[in-house]
């Protein structure tokens, strides 16, 4: 067991290492007690016991190999954060056997949005599946908030609202099917929209291509850098702790996470 130990907590830190969003990763086991666990500062000796938490309860009581998110929220430093656990079956009895947890934070995704000029504003507002305001944009004019105009009915295509305050734009952006991880909004006020008269079809055209855009190349970034390869290397570790030695990952992929998948292979091999 100690060797074993030794070995996942090379592989979380290794993982750490090529994933900047991962703030930590640890391994529960049935009971829900911490057997593994780093963090940015290394290996870590004191063990929660989460078997009370939300998310850990969610996973108990799914299905093998499954992912859950609970989140994202702020934490006590104002950072936006998440939790994800994927459910492990113990293969010598067949049964729940515990759950690989990341502890995940936004500030790419929060940094990539700020980057994004509309308008030579930042008009951004970021929310949770729930409603609360994670992020919201710092601008010097005039600002549209778009809470008054939003439904409570999940979004999961780019929708468009014409306001006499003046444009809206938001969009669901989920893991799994029909449950909202964050819904992402821009709020574009009148003042803006009317800086050139003369370009306000074309500027309308814009914003509404550009919503299509970043809501698809978000999609695109939850979907290829969170869900897929996590589940490919949950699949291919069990299948490597069942004794298959020829377990390889092709998953193909660029930059930090195909040298992670590398590594995986290196370390099968």
């Amino acid at each position: 067991r100690e060797i074993s130990a030794r070995a996942v907590e090379r592989l979380f830190l290794g993982s750490l290492k090529y994933h900047e969003s991962y703030k930590g990763l640890s391994f529960v086991d049935a009971l829900g007690m911490e057997q593994v666990r780093v963090d940015r500062s290394g290996r870590v000796r004191k063990y929660r016991n989460i078997s009370a938490n939300e998310l850990f309860t969610r996973i108990k009581a799914g299905k093998p190999e499954s992912i859950e998110i609970v989140g994202p929220w702020k934490d006590n430093a104002g950072r936006i954060a998440a939790s994800i656990g994927i459910h492990k079956v113990d293969q010598d009895i067949g049964k729940f056997g515990g759950a690989l947890i990341i502890d995940w934070d936004f500030d790419s995704f929060i940094g990539y949005l700020d980057g994004i000029r509309v308008l030579n504003e930042n008009l951004f507002w970021l929310f949770s599946g729930d409603g609360e305001l994670l992020m919201q944009p710092v601008s010097t004019g005039d600002a549209l908030d778009p809470r008054p105009y939003l439904s409570k009915d999940v979004q999961s295509d780019p929708r468009l609202l014409l306001v006499k305050e003046g444009m809206v734009v938001y969009q669901d952006l989920s893991v799994h099917p029909g449950k909202p991880l964050v819904r992402l909004a821009i709020g574009i006020p009148l003042s803006l929209l009317l800086k050139d008269v003369q370009d306000t079809l074309k500027f309308f055209m814009l914003v509404f291509l550009l919503a299509l855009l970043i809501a698809s190349i978000v999609a695109f970034y939850l979907s290829r850098y969170l869900s897929k390869p996590i589940t490919v290397l949950a699949h291919a570790a069990s299948r490597l702790a069942k004794g298959d030695l020829t377990t390889r990952v092709r998953v193909k992929s660029t930059g930090e996470l195909r040298l992670l998948l590398e590594s995986f292979n290196q370390m099968a091999a």
